[in-house]
């Protein structure tokens, strides 16, 4: 799922980039351009992660329900008196066990961290633009105050 929506994050970023680029070219002062490259990168990254809250959401809630439909076997596999101990038994409980260990491991989120740095990562570049302009505005700045 994470990496589906950073693939479509990726278009995006490519159009938004290609929209944002024909804009500043024209010249201008950084300010503007920081207005608008700013907002831009805390909108992609925000709402990657906002819509995915429900998924995770869901991911957390059958991870619980499994989690106590695998504590609620084990517990009626646990005996009461040594005796109830049987191998077949026993080997039942371990598999239990084991089970409830791999459930654990479940993720709770749809991304991964190497989804959401290759997010930042197409974010920065849908702002290059303005990055860029920014970069060659501050230093057209700085050397004509120092000439």
């Amino acid at each position: 799922m994470g990496r589906a929506l950073v693939k479509c994050y990726a278009l995006i970023a490519i159009i938004w980039c290609c929209y944002t680029a024909s804009g500043v070219w024209g010249g201008g002062e950084w300010i503007p351009m920081a207005a608008l490259a700013v907002p831009t990168l805390v909108f992609f990254v925000s709402s990657f992660v906002v819509c995915q809250l429900p998924l995770h959401d869901c991911m957390v809630e059958c991870k619980r329900a499994v989690l106590l439909e695998l504590d609620d076997l084990l517990e009626r596999l646990t005996p009461t008196s040594p005796i109830d101990l049987s191998q077949e038994r026993q080997r039942q409980i371990d598999f239990c066990v084991a089970e409830m260990k791999r459930v654990n491991k479940w993720p709770e989120w749809p991304f991964s961290t190497g989804n959401l740095s290759g997010v930042v990562g197409v974010s920065v570049g849908a702002i290059t633009p303005q990055i860029i302009q920014i970069v060659l505005i501050i230093f057209k700045n700085s050397r004509s105050g120092s000439a």
